[in-house]
């Protein structure tokens, strides 16, 4: 994605690791159904090929 910029690897950090994570905050008075639904949907987005080739 950025060709301009070399590896971390080839900086001298062979061994750096990096991982991100994602948070979906609501209200805690978000109804229980209403939060399932938001869950399964990310699920299924993170779970389709496209979901997966960007990660």
């Amino acid at each position: 994605m950025l060709p301009h910029i070399p590896p971390l690897a080839r900086l001298g950090y062979p061994d750096f690791d990096i991982a991100s994570w994602i948070a979906i905050w609501s209200s805690a008075k978000t109804p229980t159904a209403v939060s399932s639904r938001l869950s399964d949907i990310i699920v299924q987005a993170f779970d389709a090929p496209e979901g997966v080739a960007s990660c």
